[in-house]
């Protein structure tokens, strides 16, 4: 048998007359009305909030204006200074090929004269530079390169004997030798007293591991190769 809970309760209940439309548009205008004239009121009380508390600081609309026009000039004379650093650099700039200021070498609108330009020193390829170049050359020895002094091949700037400042264009030379083809970091001089020292790594083989500690080699004398006497056949 089936009971249900408060069945009288629910059998009392009678369903009301639908909404119209009409009635229903009308009552959300009323409503959306009430709220933006809320919103409203309280924006106004903010802002007359925030107004007696700027008046009672001393601010008024002048400072605002005042404030964003000055932050406007500083960015402006930011830039301008950026800009003439840009400039002076530019002008200080002097191209090797032709001697004329404001471009490099690379920047050289003179074709003629930029012959030998963008190859490497010590094989003459154009698909790598020096520093990638395998070529067997002593380090010193360019044999490729142009020299912007005396345009003649095989040697650069810093190692011509017309160029007396070397790598030293304003004056000056090495503090520790005295020579103008390099710097002081770069003195052999400076490397022997601070314990560097050239070491050539050796060779590996297909047979040799990767993980063996290097040994230094020593100079033993070759051994002793014995004579073999007349070969004897007994029968």
């Amino acid at each position: 048998m089936t009971r249900f809970a408060r069945a009288g309760a629910y059998q009392k209940k009678q369903p009301h007359d639908a909404t119209s439309w009409l009635e229903m548009r009308s009552a959300g205008a009323a409503d959306s009305s009430s709220s933006s004239d809320g919103r409203r009121r309280d924006d106004h009380q903010q802002k007359g909030s925030r107004d007696r508390f700027h008046r009672k600081r001393g601010y008024d609309d002048s400072f605002y204006n005042s404030k964003q026009s000055d932050e406007w000039k500083r960015g402006n004379r930011s830039e301008f200074r950026r800009q003439k650093r840009m400039d002076k650099r530019e002008a200080v700039k002097v191209c090797f090929n032709c001697r004329k200021e404001g471009h490099m070498v690379a920047e050289c609108p003179d074709e003629k004269r930029r012959q030998g330009m963008g190859i490497c020193f010590k094989c003459g390829s154009t698909e790598h530079g020096v520093s990638e170049c395998r070529a067997k050359v002593k380090s010193d020895e360019y044999p490729y390169a142009t020299c912007f002094i005396c345009k003649e091949t095989g040697h650069l700037s810093k190692q011509c004997p017309d160029n007396p400042r070397g790598l030293y264009p304003n004056g000056g030379c090495c503090k520790e030798c005295g020579s103008v083809e390099h710097f002081r970091r770069d003195c052999p001089e400076l490397q022997k007293q601070q314990g560097f020292i050239d070491v050539k790594a050796s060779k590996i083989s297909d047979l040799s591991s990767a993980d063996a500690e290097p040994t230094e080699k020593t100079d033993f004398p070759p051994p002793k190769i014995r004579k073999k006497g007349p070969k004897i056949v007994k029968f």
